[in-house]
């Protein structure tokens, strides 16, 4: 009955209400008119990172982002969370900086060592003087020692962290942009409701903070940043725009050529502030400021903030690579490793395998992909050949548990050795699966 009045009252209400682009909003990048929106009539929250960034700048850059930050306003403001995690690791972040000598020479110690070894054999063959050679190794010296000098030169950063902080003019720089904007800390009430609170989405997986569960006491910190900036917006009506060099996927997911916050996060912001949310990184921030603010940020400024954000994205470290790759460069293979690792310790890991399965109490695939998970070695493979060579595997010093619990069954064992090897042969067969099984990611 499309000519009846409840059907056209009904439509038009619906179309008041709402579009089909607004009721899901959050699966549609910002149009150019919602960015404009965003940046010039929004709330503009600083995540953690995107303050210490202004450390990691060079001095030009740095300005360039101070001055974009402070034609925001009072629209400026940043999470009483933000200015805590900025205090505690802000000493960190200046000392990686100032440290940057000492890893470029190390790094490249073994490199130059082996270019002016090659130099000096080539130098010796042809019968080519002395002095040739020292010259060869002097000019490789001395040209790495110019790059380093360049690259110290963008650091930027000439800090005393002994010295009293309002020494640091960072610092004090910092202090005067977010003076009176930075949210109050949660109450003791408000705490424990926010620990509550994070406990049940942590476990449901609700963004964002999840993806933080190996950060212990500090895996809220998130949480906590998204809850104060919710009240806020509550309290401000304004759409929200946070500024944060976040990729998690507790925070962010990338639509083709669109990076994203979750749909979860747009979600809530609207439902318990009845505002907008986005979220853009740092180098996207200045682009935006110089496009309509009018924000004097030069386009080197903007390639610096991108080159950083991939440099810092390639330093997140994987214990699991990170433990291949020191096996590889040792000429190693896992196993190999595992054996020459523990050998001063006299444990031979097959025996006692072979008397945890005889007990029949004793789960091998879960205990070896517990304890080889961020190794990636096959627990198959290890077990197979803890079994097959007795007192030839020993295996790492720091092993579960387990191993002392299942050794107490086998001293009962002699009475009931009919009854035991039954139990050891299914035990055994029940471990096959298991070979096949591949480690925990």
């Amino acid at each position: 009955m499309p000519n009846s009045p409840r059907a056209k009252k009904t439509t038009k209400a619906t179309a008041e209400r709402s579009t089909f682009r607004t009721e899901f909003a959050g699966y549609y990048p910002p149009t150019d008119d919602d960015l404009r929106h965003f940046v010039t009539d929004g709330l503009v929250v600083l995540d953690t990172n995107a303050v210490l960034d202004l450390y990691r700048f060079t001095d030009t850059t740095r300005e360039e982002y101070f001055a974009a930050l402070e034609l925001l306003g009072e629209r400026l403001w940043i999470p009483n969370r933000v200015g805590e995690e900025f205090h505690d690791r802000r000493a960190s972040v200046i000392a990686d900086r100032q440290g940057i000598r000492d890893v470029i020479a190390a790094q490249m110690a073994k490199p130059i060592a082996e270019l002016v070894a090659i130099a000096a054999h080539h130098a010796h063959r042809h019968g080519l003087d002395q002095e040739v050679a020292d010259a060869v190794r002097d000019g490789v010296h001395a040209a790495v020692d110019t790059l380093i000098r360049e690259i110290e030169g963008t650091v930027g950063i000439t800090i005393d962290l002994d010295a009293h902080p309002d020494s640091d003019p960072i610092l004090t720089q910092l202090g005067e942009l977010f003076d009176g904007k930075i949210g109050a800390a949660f109450g003791d009430k408000e705490a424990a409701a926010a620990h509550k609170e994070h406990e049940i989405r942590h476990a449901g997986h609700v963004p964002p903070g999840y993806a933080d569960g190996r950060k212990g006491e500090r895996a809220i910190g998130d949480f906590l940043v998204w809850k104060q900036t919710i009240n806020e917006a509550s309290s401000r009506g304004l759409p929200v725009l946070l500024v944060t060099n976040e990729t998690k996927p507790d925070w962010v997911f990338s639509d083709g050529h669109y990076t994203m916050p979750r749909v979860e996060l747009v979600r809530e912001m609207k439902k318990q502030a009845d505002c907008e949310f986005h979220l853009v990184d740092v180098q996207t921030y200045l682009g935006l400021a110089q496009k309509y603010l009018a924000a004097q940020v030069s386009d080197a400024a903007v390639d610096e903030a991108a080159d950083l954000r991939r440099a810092l994205a390639a330093v997140t470290f994987d214990h699991g690579a990170g433990f291949r790759q020191g096996v590889a460069a040792a000429g190693l293979d896992s196993i190999s490793y595992f054996r020459q690792a523990a050998a001063a310790a006299n444990f031979d890991p097959g025996e006692e395998v072979r008397q945890a399965l005889a007990a029949g109490n004793f789960d091998p695939g879960a205990y070896f992909r517990q304890a080889f998970a961020t190794a990636w070695v096959d627990p198959g493979a290890y077990l197979r050949q803890a079994l097959a060579e007795p007192g030839s595997d020993p295996a790492p010093k720091a092993l579960p548990p387990q191993k002392k619990k299942a050794a107490r069954p086998t001293a009962k064992k002699s009475s009931t050795a009919k009854k035991a090897a039954p139990t050891a042969k299914k035990s055994a067969t029940a471990k096959k699966p298991a070979t096949g099984d591949k480690p925990a990611e």
